[in-house]
């Protein structure tokens, strides 16, 4: 039996890699949350809540003994508004002082611990070049997406090299119920959606229910480690993303966005929109890791 421990448990990504573990007879959860609603100790099926806030790093209540891998999944949502400076605190203490904080915690309290997983983002890598990424290209940390990037990967480096670790570098994650679809579905559906900038910027993404399974299997697959870049294999343009998701719901994809008004809209957060990665995850290739959706058209598909 495989005893997971989940930041993030209850975020966008995080509910889906509960649901698929709770699929797995051989694997139970232990969930860290700080919302009180969650409802410190309730146990549903194999999956327990325990109340703990990482950034105050108090002890915590529930007895992790028996944990033999971590998810980490912990940070403050990115594009959920304009970067200001408290903001932009806001996110890099959610993500690198919270994951110190856990670090410590499971070296202390989790003797069994065989790995652990964490995310970081494509982020880290310089954008807006036409070079193909893969995990051997040079990081960056010039830029604020890239700097936490480079720092919370940095937090592993406490663990003892008897605990494998695995870092997760996502790109945009599609479904349905949240994520850069929740944010465009509407303007799209009403016929309004279009290109963003120029549109020539590459987009690496990853379908959620792929990017659970990469978690999932980092996490029990010991021939695993390193940084694996969580994208699926054929990486687009935003013209061409505009284009296919048009074509699958069915409407005009004919109002572009320009880059200047994005930049008043959102300030600094719009290089989240304008920056392009072009990436592939070599790794998992190499390892024939199989994507249930390696195409955009596939993802959109499914999605809708």
């Amino acid at each position: 039996m495989s005893k997971f421990l989940i930041t993030g448990g209850t975020g966008f990504v995080g509910q889906q890699i509960v649901q698929d573990l709770e699929n797995n007879e051989k694997c139970e959860s232990i969930i860290i949350t700080t919302r009180q609603q969650d409802l410190d100790g309730k146990t549903q099926g194999k999956v327990t809540y325990v109340l703990w806030d990482p950034l105050k790093n108090a002890p915590i209540k529930q007895d992790l003994s028996s944990v033999t891998t971590v998810i980490n999944l912990m940070g403050e949502n990115i594009s959920s508004g304009r970067w200001s400076e408290e903001r932009k605190k806001r996110i890099y203490q959610s993500r690198i002082d919270g994951t110190k904080n856990l670090v410590s915690l499971v070296k202390e309290s989790c003797p069994a611990l065989k790995s652990f997983v964490s995310t970081s983002a494509i982020g880290i890598y310089t954008p807006n070049t036409d070079e193909v990424i893969d995990e051997d290209t040079k990081t960056s940390n010039d830029q604020f997406l890239s700097k936490v990037c480079t720092d919370w990967e940095a937090t592993l480096s406490e663990l003892s090299d008897s605990i494998r670790t695995v870092i997760i570098r996502v790109g945009v994650v599609l479904d349905s119920d949240g994520g850069a679809i929740a944010k465009m579905k509407i303007p799209f559906l009403l016929g309004v959606g279009g290109i963003l900038g120029d549109g020539k910027q590459f987009m690496s993404w990853i379908h959620r229910k792929d990017l659970s399974k990469i978690y999932i299997e980092a996490s029990l697959n010991s021939e695993m480690s390193g940084a694996y870049n969580g994208v699926a294999p054929q990486p687009v343009t935003n013209q061409t993303f505009t284009k296919v998701l048009g074509s699958v719901i069915k409407r005009p994809t004919i109002f572009p966005v320009p880059g200047f008004i994005l930049k008043l809209i959102f300030g600094d957060m719009a290089s989240i929109l304008l920056d392009g990665h072009r990436v592939i995850p070599r790794k998992l290739n190499e390892q024939k890791f199989e994507f249930n959706f390696p195409d955009i058209r596939s993802a959109f598909q499914n999605i809708f």
